[in-house]
Order: structure tokens, then sequence, then C-alpha cells
């Protein structure tokens, strides 16, 4: 491994701003060194679906054992906001953004990780399986690189996804169920001053059935939360209308589903007290996914990092990635822990030893899955 050639290729990644659907510059940054390293490399057309500037990419290193089934790789290249002009510092090991962005490690710390195994599988002598490298737009605008992903130029049925904020040796392998919730309240428009005792106010009916609502950890794996609330056009006018925007996520399906009935039924029911309306629209923005402890992919993860020294342990989650569609499709996968931390903040780092430990996971996962014949 070229520790410094991982942490210059970490920091030039960083330093390429991609913001949500602004991957274009990125994207095009991969593409021309994965040609360079002798890989072939197709970008789809999620970016027309999405309305993005570019697809995803994936990238095939043919390792000269066609004949055993491939694996897959995969990291993110987007960040969210504030990720422009970032820059990125080194304290005693970790990594650091100069303190007025985030820093980018969700998941630009996967992908110069994989960028490094690709280096090192290009320099080494030895015949591996065909490796298959998938880096995903979107992904924190709800995955949807992933869900646009086309799947028709994959082949691998297994595959480790490097976006987890977990110590490295973690194996992700339990994500929630997800459902966006949008609650409008109509109530009657009237005048604040001379006619308010003939308006009802949708605002009111909002925060009295948020009020009304189990909000933050429900259990150990179920979440309610309302993010947004908007109405009203003026101090001086009774609001006719008000929107709430919120999400329940659970790793259990029924307890999602008791939750989702639980908040319809009790702003309806509040709505109607006040003499008002609510209406309530869910939309089951990804399904939840166990891969279960026996499975191949966990047990080889599990293997390989008892073998160089790691800690291997399953960590159930309550975030969604792109395991969640994945998965959906047919490729095994789990999340590997990278050792990022405090991601989407100001305060996000990792450090140059995560970096490395995951390389190597990385490159003993293929090496193993290689050199045994666990086919």
């Amino acid at each position: 491994m070229n520790i410094n050639r991982l942490k210059e290729t970490f920091f030039q990644l960083v330093q390429i701003d991609s913001i949500s659907k602004q991957e274009g510059k990125i994207i095009s940054y991969l593409k021309n060194k994965l040609i360079e390293l002798g890989l072939e490399v197709i970008i789809d057309k999620a970016g027309e679906a999405i309305g993005g500037e570019s697809g995803n990419l994936i990238a095939r290193f043919n390792g000269g054992r066609a004949e055993l089934p491939p694996l897959l790789f995969a990291a993110h290249v987007d960040t969210v906001q504030p990720g422009r002009g970032i820059n990125p510092v080194e304290k005693d090991g970790v990594f650091y953004s100069a303190g007025e962005t985030i820093l980018g490690a969700d998941d630009k710390a996967g992908v110069a990780i994989l960028l490094e195994v690709i280096h090192l599988l290009g320099e080494n002598a030895a015949v591996y399986r065909d490796v298959e490298f998938v880096f995903t737009v979107a992904e924190e605008l709800g995955m949807l690189g992933a869900s646009n992903l086309d799947y028709s130029l994959l082949n691998s049925r297994m595959g480790f996804i490097l976006d987890g904020d977990e110590k490295v040796g973690t194996i992700i392998n339990h994500v929630p169920y997800r459902s966006q919730v949008r609650i409008e309240i109509k109530g009657r428009e009237a005048h604040a001053g001379s006619g308010i005792e003939e308006g009802i106010n949708a605002i009111q009916i909002a925060a009295s059935g948020i009020n009304q609502s189990p909000l933050g950890l429900i259990d150990p794996e179920t979440t309610v939360n309302f993010g947004t609330i908007s109405g009203g056009s003026a101090s001086n006018i009774v609001p006719e209308k008000a929107t709430i925007l919120g999400e329940v996520r659970s790793r259990d399906k029924t307890k999602l589903e008791a939750r989702l009935a639980e908040i319809k039924e009790n702003f309806m029911a509040t709505a109607r007290r006040a003499g008002g309306e609510a209406s309530i629209v869910i939309e089951n923005t990804c399904e939840g996914v166990k891969v279960e402890e026996g499975s191949p992919v966990v047990f080889l993860a599990a293997q390989v990092a008892g073998d160089i020294g790691l800690a291997p342990n399953l960590a159930p989650v309550m975030i969604v990635s792109d395991m969640n569609i994945l998965n959906k499709h047919g490729i095994e996968s789990i999340l590997l822990g990278i050792g990022m931390k405090q991601p989407h903040s100001k305060e996000e780092h990792i450090s140059l030893e995560s970096l490395t430990q995951a390389v190597k996971w990385v490159m003993e996962i293929i090496q193993l899955r290689n050199g045994h014949g666990s086919n």
C-alpha cells in the first residue's frame, strides 16, 4: 500500500466540489483515472433520469479468472452542504476540514479507499477474479443514483459498500425501512383583528397534532421525526393552510406501519375536533434490509476482519443507504465501517489509520475470496 498516495488521493477528492446532482467534475476525474489504470468504464444514464450532471460510474477490473463470480464494491461521490471549497487539514494523523465546511469523508473516504485498492490490484502480479466498482451519484438525496443504476451492466451478486460511519471492522447488516409523511392541514382564513373568531387556525392544528405525536427514538429500532412545518401568509390573517413533512423509520416493518397509522389517525382526529381537515400522504421511500449473520457476504467480511487483527462485529443502524437499494436488485450487500466520524457536520473527520485499515480489509476480501476458491 502506498500511504502517501492514499492520503493525496483523499485530499484531491474532497477538494472537488460534488454536491448532490452536481457530480460532473468528480465523475469525469474518476473516469479518466480509472481508464488510465486500465479498467473498463461506463457511465450510465441515471443523471438524465434524476436531472443531475452525471450518471453513476461503473468500472470493471478484469482479474483474469472470469470463470469465478465477481465481487462488487461501491461508494457514493456526492456530498451534503456546506460542501463547496473544502480545505482539508491534517492534525496528528486525523483529517478535518478547515472548519467552514464538511470534510466530505462521507463518502469520499470510501472512494479514496477503492482507488487505492484499484492501484494495488494493477500493481500486484496475482491473478484475481473480476471485480466491479460502482460510484453512485445523489445518494444523499435518497439514493437516487442507486435507484436509477443500470443493473443490466453488473454481473456481481455479492457487494460491499464503503459508507459506514462505524470503526473499521464493523459490518452493518441491518438497515431500516423508511417512509416519508406529508400532512396537509386545512382550516379557515379570517382577519386576525375584526373576524378572528370566524377563523380556524391551520398552524394551531398542526402544532397540536405534533404535540400529541410521540417523536424521536420510539424504541431501539424505530424513530419518528417531523422536519419542517410551513403555513400562513401574514401575521394579520388566520392561516388557512399548513404543511408538515416528516418521516418514520424502523427495522421492523410492523412497527413502521403501526406508527404511520397512529400519525394518520392522530392528525385526522385533531383536525376534526378543531373544525378543519387533514390529508396525509405516505411515501414508502425504501425497504428495510437484514442480511443474516450466516450469509456468505457477512461471513467473508467477518472472517477477513478477524484474520487481519480487526474486531469484527455486526451492527444494526438507523441510516438508509445504497445498501437498501442494491439488495432490492438482487445484489446481497452489506455496509463496511470505514471509520468516518461526525458526518454531515463541520466537525467531520477520519484518521489515516482508518483509511489504511479499510484498504487492507478490502484487499484481503478480494484475495481470500479468490485464493481460497470460495464460490
